[in-house]
């Protein structure tokens, strides 16, 4: 192998390790990128959460603080069944079977 062979293959492989890095540098930005955009979703997605827990109570659960959250049939069931029922106690008409089913 002569010398001008020599140093093309050390140029080459020279060429190929710096496309490697530049590759690699380029997928850091992308991966970067989207993760910059992940978090943005995720904090536009967190403050709704925050605006929407007062109104909404996604939290809340009246069977789990009665102790009832185990049993489906004596109480969700007909606690439910009151609730959707348009000449319920609840003196509501239609409202809540009409959101439920919305």
């Amino acid at each position: 192998m002569n010398t001008t062979s020599l140093q093309q293959i050390k140029i080459f492989i020279f060429d190929y390790q710096q496309s490697v890095v530049k590759n690699r540098i380029e997928q850091a930005k992308s991966l970067k990128h989207d993760f910059k955009c992940l978090l943005s979703d995720f904090e536009q997605f967190r403050d709704e959460a925050k605006d929407k827990d007062p109104i909404e109570a996604p939290n809340f659960n009246i069977f789990y603080l009665l102790g009832f959250t185990r049993d489906e049939v004596r109480t969700h069931s007909k606690f439910l069944a009151e609730l959707l029922k348009p000449t319920g106690t609840h003196g509501q008409d239609f409202l809540f079977l009409r959101n439920f089913l919305e």
